[in-house]
């Protein structure tokens, strides 16, 4: 795929036909490329994309990921996953092209998926609403087998959760070292193997909290009823 650059707008062929980078700031690209996939408009998004393709590719894994974290969420989990795959499996100094047509093809598929942003709702629920701030008070100052407990209690209420990984994440007191992997061993233990890869994953590329709370999709038993995702038992907060 032949990459032209012209009046400084980026142009890549794709079967005949040309995509020019949106000629604006690249923060405002930025942007503008998570909205579009917010709103399932592939073409801006592909725009929006080359435009961050000509500033900096390498960083576009980074944005790519958020926005399946943030905007895709657990509407389909497996989106992180796959983008996880093709930064791995590709290798794309050997073939020229191949990452933008990567990337142009994640853009695409992120912006067909169904969102959720229920990940993102959680971590300003958890870090702002004043209801929780004695049970987030009482986490900070707690020993690490309480986050653990709380992280392997299958009765623990969500809120509570997502507390105790951003306490292993150090995102909740930079006074205390920070173990994220125990969120990704412990969601290995508890049976969410694939989440716990893609959640692991996740984080490695962005370091974003909300790689954290990925765990927190999964799913559990109570008195032998499998229950929903707790996407459609919690309540964001506002």
């Amino acid at each position: 795929m032949p990459v032209q650059e012209t009046d400084h707008l980026f142009s890549e062929q794709r079967e005949g036909a040309f995509v020019k980078a949106l000629p604006c700031d690249r923060w405002v690209a930025r942007s503008c490329l998570q909205k579009a996939i917010r709103r399932g408009n592939e073409e801006l998004a592909v725009r929006a994309l080359a435009n961050l393709f000509l500033h900096d590719p390498r960083a576009i894994w980074r944005h790519l990921i958020i926005i399946a974290l943030e905007d895709v969420g657990l509407a389909d989990v497996g989106a992180v996953a796959e983008i996880i795959a093709a930064k791995s499996q590709h290798q794309f100094g050997r073939r020229p092209g191949l990452l933008w047509a990567t990337y142009a093809r994640l853009t695409e598929r992120l912006s067909r998926l169904s969102h959720s942003q229920a990940i993102c709702d959680l971590l300003l629920k958890v870090e702002n609403d004043p209801a929780l701030s004695a049970e987030r008070n009482g986490l900070i100052e707690a020993d690490r087998s309480n986050w653990s407990d709380a992280l392997y209690d299958p009765f623990a209420r969500i809120e509570r959760k997502a507390l105790a990984a951003l306490c292993f994440g150090g995102f909740m007191d930079d006074r205390r070292s920070a173990d994220p992997s125990a969120v990704f061993e412990i969601c290995s233990e508890t049976g969410c193997l694939s989440i716990a890869e893609a959640a692991r994953g996740a984080w490695k590329l962005s370091r974003n909290p909300m790689a954290l709370l990925l765990r927190s999709c999964g799913t559990r038993r109570t008195h032998g009823r499998r229950q929903e995702l707790w996407m459609t038992r919690f309540r964001p907060w506002k």
